[in-house]
């Protein structure tokens, strides 16, 4: 069975726990604010989070 991880923000803690789990066996998935500006490894499915911006802002 495969195991999946979504992490919520692509920062610095968050590409390196998604390395880690992607070497080890996981199917990622992760939240950024700008998808198009992550240097995200393959095995990373990234997802647009924008939504919250103007409740942040």
């Amino acid at each position: 069975m495969s195991q999946t991880l979504l992490i919520f923000g692509l920062g610095y803690s968050g590409r390196a726990i998604a390395t880690a789990a992607v070497a080890a066996g996981f199917t990622v998935a992760a939240t950024s604010r700008n998808p198009a500006g992550q240097g995200v490894q393959p095995g990373v499915s990234v997802i647009a989070f924008d939504a919250a911006a103007p409740a942040i802002a």
